[in-house]
């Protein structure tokens, strides 16, 4: 039986939905975060040495890395599901937004939560001047970048209903997780309601309550580690 090692509230996560909606048998190994630093636990680097979760466990494989466990799953146990296949129209926009949600969109997420933690990290005395300098480079980097982005996406589900068309695919759940983080914080209904629409279609599915439940996912945590995206902070 596959096993995962999960972070709670974290990307992991998705690994949980994504098994879910493949409504394949598997099993959950918790880790917390460290209370203070808010990182992994030291647990995960006995399981792989970059420390790091999900790592996938199927008999004699391990695997790390969420985009390979992705793919992994859904050659192994997707019978087809979640994917499009070579020769459908559908197949480019699959390919591109599965890959662009960690390749493109995340990376700026986390330019934005790592110079928050620096600016709270600051001593008191210079924190004036580190917040000055951060604010300038979200505004003139960090946050231009994710507008042109979420301003990409936007368009896009204004036209489809999913990342892939009319079809669901594991590309909404990779992309579901990083709108999830901005919705009600970076962009709004108001701004882009396709995106915001799209966050509420997922979290409805019953595969998303299910791995919700099992996972101990908290949206009220979640929502607390991605607030200094919300507008004006």
């Amino acid at each position: 039986m596959i096993s995962i090692h999960h972070l709670t509230n974290s990307r992991s996560q998705r690994i949980i939905w994504l098994l879910e909606e493949l409504d394949v048998e598997y099993t959950i190994i918790f880790h917390e975060r460290d209370k203070k630093t808010r990182q992994a636990a030291d647990s995960l680097h006995q399981v792989h040495s970059l420390g790091k979760a999900p790592v996938l466990i199927d008999e004699t494989l391990s695997l790390a890395e969420t985009g390979a466990i992705v793919d992994y799953l859904l050659e192994t146990y997707g019978k087809d599901k979640l994917v499009i296949a070579t020769g459908y129209p559908a197949r480019t926009d699959y390919l591109y937004w599965k890959n662009f949600a960690e390749a493109s969109l995340m990376p700026y997420l986390a330019m934005t939560k790592l110079f928050s933690r620096i600016e709270q990290g600051t001593p008191f005395i210079v924190r004036p001047i580190a917040k000055l300098v951060i604010k300038k480079i979200n505004k003139e980097y960090l946050h231009a970048n994710l507008v042109t982005e979420v301003n990409l996406i936007e368009r896009h589900l204004s036209e489809h209903q999913w990342f892939a068309g009319d079809q669901f695919t594991a590309a909404d759940i990779l992309m579901g997780f990083m709108l999830d983080a901005l919705c009600g914080k970076f962009i709004t209904k108001t701004s882009h309601p396709n995106s915001c629409n799209f966050v509420e279609e997922i979290k409805a599915r019953p595969a998303y309550q299910r791995a919700k439940e099992k996972g101990k996912w908290s949206e009220k945590e979640f929502n607390l580690y991605w607030n200094h995206l919300r507008i004006g902070s």
